[in-house]
């Protein structure tokens, strides 16, 4: 398939500490999304231009579940990249197509998911997860929005993507793993595994990158 990436998943353990974060870098304050049932995260959101944006996930104001996602990012150090997210209207075929046995994963969903926006309006997709890989973040998981408004044309404005880029230090494994799931995206080898976005803001070049914590908080 061709890539088409839907959003980046900025991670942090307090959600008004990273918005406060990411406005000090973009010169724009994301706007509170709503909270995701189960997981026990709530987000808030910059738009990057059209069908592209920045999530700030971090976890509910309540004691989020213990081991939920929520759980792992109120125990971040510090914020950063957690993962990135494709775009694809068929979930049930990409699931059906990573079920091989040579292939290094297990598809997880497509599971149903919504949201209440502040002003009300539901928000229902569906999203797919690769696990039982040992590449954390680096794999990208997959969502169908299913009709919904796409949320990067009513959130604010905070720039424009550069570059993205990933490294791993097994990187013929990873990008044997995109091959076998059609991703085309591919990995620079590296010492270590991490996640960079470069953008274009209002406050000029930014650099948003992974830590070894957030590329696990994610983890299936």
């Amino acid at each position: 398939m061709t890539d088409q990436i839907d959003h980046f998943v900025w991670a942090t353990p307090n959600l008004e500490q990273g918005c406060a974060e990411i406005e000090r870098l973009f010169g724009v304050t994301p706007e509170r999304g709503g909270a995701h049932p189960g997981l026990g995260t709530r987000n808030a959101l910059l738009s990057l231009g059209a069908n592209i944006y920045l999530e700030v996930m971090a976890p509910t104001q309540d004691t989020p579940p213990k081991g939920s996602v929520g759980d792992r990012l109120a125990r971040l150090d510090e914020p950063g990249l957690a993962t990135w997210v494709l775009r694809s209207n068929d979930l049930n075929a990409l699931a059906a197509s990573a079920t091989a046995e040579t292939i290094d994963t297990t598809p997880l969903g497509p599971v149903p998911t919504e949201r209440l926006t502040p002003q009300g309006e539901r928000l229902v997709w569906e999203l797919l997860f690769y696990t039982r890989h040992t590449f954390g973040g680096l794999v990208p998981f997959m969502i169908d929005w299913k009709g919904s408004p796409h949320p990067s044309f009513d959130a604010p404005i905070g720039g424009s993507v550069i570059r993205f880029a990933l490294r791993a230090a097994q990187s013929e494994r990873l990008n044997g793993l995109f091959d076998d799931l059609g991703i085309e995206t591919k990995a620079d080898a590296d010492e270590t595994d991490s996640l960079q976005v470069h953008l274009e803001t209002p406050h000029g070049r930014v650099e948003l990158h992974s830590t070894p914590q957030t590329l696990r908080v994610l983890d299936m």
